[in-house]
């Protein structure tokens, strides 16, 4: 079946950032059936590389532009041939409920959950005039702290990155930890910045 990479971390962690640098280079082709979904095509090649779940947005998909119903959808999706790499970042399938779905049907799921110190966190929200209160933050930090131990005892990777690094260390740090991302990366970004 397929890998599901899903990046997953609190508010203005740079999941979007992350997803942007890892798949910048791709050309897209965007489907609105039966969830949408883009097809990524890395530089010189026909043939999709892999599928990003979300909604068609100004430069990538994103699962946080997806209506809260849309989990059944999701669900049906992963039932259906699929390519074999999933991409996809945010909150809204970032849930045991899905992954455990996704794993029901023989799919592997690799989370990638990036962090940083609070000091960042909160400088990040600043820069992009977020209104979410702190402990509105924190409640989304406790949520993935949550998620990563409810899905390591599942028996699902997560691989924990450090996001508070320059993003071209963080997209090296995730391509080394999922190696299946590294043909989706721009060359430049595939070695130790």
């Amino acid at each position: 079946m397929s890998l599901i990479v899903y990046i997953f971390g609190p508010p203005a962690i740079g999941k979007s950032l992350l997803m942007s640098r890892l798949t910048g280079n791709c050309r897209r082709s965007f489907l609105a059936k039966p969830i949408p979904h883009t097809w990524l095509l890395p530089p010189g090649s026909q043939t999709p590389a892999a599928v990003e779940l979300g909604c068609n947005r100004t430069a990538f998909p994103g699962v946080d532009c997806l209506p809260y119903d849309i989990h059944e959808r999701a669900c049906d999706y992963l039932k259906g041939p699929v390519p074999p790499l999933i991409l996809a970042e945010g909150d809204r399938l970032a849930n045991m409920k899905y992954w455990t779905f996704a794993l029901s049907v023989g799919h592997h799921i690799h989370g990638i959950r990036l962090n940083a110190d609070t000091d960042i966190i909160d400088a990040r929200h600043r820069a992009r005039g977020a209104r979410q209160s702190r402990r509105w933050r924190d409640g989304r930090a406790t949520k993935c702290s949550n998620l990563a131990r409810d899905a390591r005892a599942a028996g699902i990777d997560i691989s924990d990155i450090n996001a508070g690094q320059y993003i071209d260390h963080v997209v090296y740090d995730t391509v080394w930890a999922e190696p299946a991302l590294e043909g989706l990366a721009p060359v430049e970004l595939r070695a130790e910045p």
